[in-house]
């Protein structure tokens, strides 16, 4: 008897399929070239971190002699802050609240802000006595100003109408002015 061999399916022949064999060779030669691609690119990124490293360094270094160069001593450094906080005080709210002060019977001459003592000086004109008493209770009752006081004052004899001229000294409230920032070792960076 001999050997029967029922196949339904046409035989495969690899060498007979020759698109088969290009299929195979172009996919070997894009991972190829692929590969080469990986390669490039690890070293591109490997020259670059080394330029960054390099780079770091001579940040710090420079860093280090900028730092040097430039050492505040806590004296001077809180001195600017202080001075920065009186320059940024509420000058203008403060100079409103004066404004809204004044009333009817008083007559706002001059005013006259130092910063660097972080005062302010008017020179005013009231009808009589009673209403400088009451313009400078307004000044104490704003919540700007530290003190108050009465520098001097003068009574107009020739004027029938004996108005009262004064200059009053207030002294900004040392809440608005105290710095926040202490020295700290190392400023500024």
């Amino acid at each position: 008897m001999t050997r029967l061999r029922i196949d339904f399916a046409p035989a495969r022949s690899w060498a007979a399929r020759p698109f088969m064999w290009i299929a195979l060779a172009l996919a070997l030669g894009w991972c190829g070239y692929e590969a080469w691609r990986y390669r490039e690119l690890v070293a591109a990124h490997q020259a670059l971190q080394s330029d960054l490293s390099a780079a770091h360094s001579r940040i710090g270094e420079m860093a280090g002699r900028t730092a040097a160069k430039s050492q505040v001593s806590a004296r001077d450094w809180n001195q600017a802050v202080r001075t920065a906080a009186q320059l940024n005080a509420p000058w203008g709210r403060l100079l409103e609240e004066v404004q809204l002060s004044v009333g009817d019977k008083v007559a706002l001459l001059s005013m006259e802000a130092d910063v660097a003592t972080a005062s302010l000086r008017l020179q005013a004109e009231a009808k009589d006595v009673d209403a400088l008493v009451a313009f400078a209770g307004r000044l104490r009752a704003v919540a700007g100003f530290g003190d108050v006081a009465l520098e001097s004052h003068q009574v107009s004899l020739q004027d029938p109408l004996l108005p009262v001229r004064f200059s009053v000294a207030l002294r900004v409230n040392p809440a608005l002015i105290d710095a926040p920032i202490a020295f700290e070792a190392g400023w500024p960076r």
